[in-house]
């Protein structure tokens, strides 16, 4: 079965099915990067919940590509594209100044096992699995109320969770590692 590949650019409206499922993301590229207010926010509030840990080093991270290809993504190997560009600038701005990563990443992780435990079907369905993690994020978001002083918009808190999903992804803590 052949996967449907989905391309979106500025203000665009991707849609993306696979037999009776459809996923629609809108999407707004511009002025990508989130406020740092937001990443620390949203990366304290996943750190922060009552989701067991298990074990993590920050210092692992395997050729992203290849695992995205391993774990059949397709969707989400093009949003993660699209914020390469600001990558590094995220994952300085966290190693500099948001001490808790290993424990908002060890949280992400359970969340993600959780997700492939409760689907086993769509174990080999990457952009499903990581649509899951989103939404669950996303949940947890909005569960804790967040509520930031100054009017953040919905789009600028889902592009803060897709950078710490790709941010969670490089260190090996979301898909599945590649076999050798």
């Amino acid at each position: 079965m052949a996967k449907n590949k989905s391309q979106a650019g500025d203000n665009s409206i991707s849609n993306s099915g696979n037999d009776k499922e459809l996923t629609q993301n809108n999407y707004n590229f511009s002025d990508i990067m989130p406020k740092r207010t937001i990443i620390f926010d949203l990366c304290e509030l996943i750190a922060n919940q009552n989701i067991p840990s298990g074990n993590y080093s920050i210092k692992t991270n395997t050729d992203w590509t290849l695992k995205l290809d391993y774990n059949s993504v397709v969707e989400y190997t093009e949003i993660f594209d699209e914020y390469c560009d600001i990558y590094l600038d995220f994952e300085e701005i966290l190693k500099e100044q948001y001490s808790e990563r290993e424990k908002m990443i060890r949280k992400i992780h359970h969340i993600y096992r959780d997700v492939r435990i409760s689907y086993p079907d769509k174990k080999s369905d990457g952009d499903f699995i990581l649509q899951k993690v989103f939404v669950k994020l996303s949940e947890l978001v909005n569960i804790a109320n967040y509520d930031p002083s100054n009017q953040v918009e919905e789009e600028e808190i889902d592009r803060t969770l897709v950078l710490i999903m790709f941010y969670t992804l490089t260190k090996c803590k979301l898909l599945e590692v590649p076999i050798k």
